[in-house]
């Protein structure tokens, strides 16, 4: 059985090779002219009224240097069209985007393609074209296309003849008159200039041997169009990866670590005190509302000491508070310290500055179960004391659970800005939770050496705790 099909196949092939080679005019190997001393072929040619519907095939034509041509349609053709000619006549439009595959368009057998078009050659001032017409499956390449064109200025072609050659029935034959007729205007081709244009490799006709006179030629374009094909896969993946949004968070995924170079933050912002977003009569407790920066890269959220839904108001915005009397110490059952050190709770991560925009990322605290959370945020320095967040992502283990550009977040929270708060009795970033995690430094002896100096740091923060209780 498959035999026979087989067989079928081959025969049918064989009858459109000797139908196509009948009279016969035009192939890709031939002699077909240097078009761009004739025309113009950085663009496209149309003929008709813009808003002329009845008809769309042949409407739109495009040239390539190489000796062949392709006719295209615009994506919205189909029956439930809104405007398949908004585009039409428009100067310099993205042709690639906007042009339709062959399959798109009832081409049920190419789409693999993103052109149908055939050959051409020049003789005097006329251009000849030759494809094939393969609109429907038991017609398909079985009927021959040719288009004869009048040059009448680079700009301009008049369209002479358009013939339809079939194997089955008699040939179709329209002039200059009845062309008009169908597509309306002048019933001149005009040219339109576009760019990025589509590559004539990606053509039906070209992948099949009758259109070309020899088969040494046709099987060096097989291997150069296999060759376009892998470079514009490997580029498509790569454009992908730049691209592609990360679909989750796992150790060792996030961008910035605590041994990076930062920038130096003082040349943008004050950071002698905390920034906070929203009006002190905000009761919302969320992370992320209060926030504070250090020179050595790291920045941390502070929540407010015994914070629960009503904040302490009177703390919020006051210039020059203590801070670190303010603020939490760490809870030994979530951190599991041996002992309870009474030092502030900071619970931060890293920054970048980029320019005029300071990025952030904060692997989520202890209490959010580990590194559950990775977060991203960026802001715009408006000023010394002011900072405008633009974009803000939240990832997890399994999927991003938000990426905004703020604009619906600002409106809930005052003017939308963060805003400087000067404050006394800083803490130190050294007692950070996330950068005692090796997974956040590049380099593990600069992540060793930090822990000897958080050692020594947390040795002396607590004599100074004894010696203060003993004063008292």
């Amino acid at each position: 059985m498959y035999f026979y099909i087989l067989l079928f196949v081959t025969l049918q092939g064989c009858n459109v090779a000797r139908f196509m080679s009948d009279d016969q005019q035009c192939t890709f190997d031939g002699e077909h002219g240097n078009i761009r001393e004739h025309i113009d072929i950085d663009g496209y040619y149309y003929i008709g009224d813009k808003d002329n519907c009845e008809d769309e095939t042949f409407r739109y034509i495009l040239f390539f240097e190489d000796g062949s041509f392709s006719v295209f349609y615009w994506k919205e053709l189909g029956l439930n069209r809104n405007d398949p000619f908004k585009y039409t006549g428009m100067p310099d439009i993205d042709l690639r985007a906007n042009i339709g595959r062959p399959f798109e368009n009832s081409s049920v057998l190419c789409n693999k393609y993103e052109l149908e078009g055939g050959a051409y050659r020049i003789t005097g001032d006329s251009i000849i074209c030759e494809s094939t017409f393969k609109n429907f499956m038991y017609d398909h390449g079985r009927r021959r296309v040719r288009f004869i064109f009048k040059i009448i200025d680079r700009h301009t072609l008049e369209p002479m003849q358009l013939s339809v050659y079939s194997k089955n029935d008699y040939p179709s034959t329209f002039d200059t008159v009845e062309m008009k007729a169908r597509w309306g205007g002048d019933g001149l081709y005009h040219f339109v200039p576009a760019k990025n244009l589509p590559e004539p490799k990606n053509m039906y006709c070209k992948n099949r041997r009758f259109m070309w006179d020899k088969g040494s030629n046709y099987r060096k374009y097989k291997r150069e169009r296999a060759a376009y094909k892998k470079e514009r896969r490997k580029a498509k993946k790569l454009q992908q990866t730049i691209t592609a949004k990360p679909l989750c968070f796992t150790k060792g995924e996030h961008t910035f670590y605590f041994d990076d170079e930062h920038g130096d933050i003082n040349t943008l912002i004050d950071i002698n005190g905390y920034y906070f977003i929203g009006d002190k009569s905000e009761r919302t407790k969320w992370d992320g509302r209060f926030m504070m920066f250090f020179e050595d890269g790291s920045f941390s959220i502070i929540r407010w000491k015994n914070s629960t839904f009503s904040l302490p108001l009177d703390t919020i915005g006051v210039p020059g508070i203590d801070l670190t009397a303010n603020l939490p110490v760490y809870n030994p059952d979530w951190t599991g310290l041996i002992s309870q050190t009474e030092y502030p709770e900071l619970t931060g991560g890293t920054y970048v500055i980029k320019g005029d925009t300071i990025i952030t990322e904060y692997v989520a605290s202890v209490v959010e179960l580990g590194r559950k959370y990775l977060f991203t945020r960026s802001f715009k320095v408006v000023d010394r004391h002011t900072l405008d967040p633009i974009h803000w992502t939240k990832r997890s283990e399994d999927r991003i659970i938000y990426d905004v550009d703020c604009s619906t977040f600002k409106n809930r929270y005052g003017d939308g800005l963060y805003h400087f708060v000067p404050a006394v009795n800083l803490p130190s970033s050294v007692d950070m939770t996330n950068k005692r995690k090796k997974y956040m430094w590049k380099d593990y002896n600069k992540w060793k050496n930090y822990l000897k100096e958080r050692k020594e740091f947390m040795k002396q923060y607590k004599r100074r705790q004894l010696d203060s209780s003993k004063d008292n």
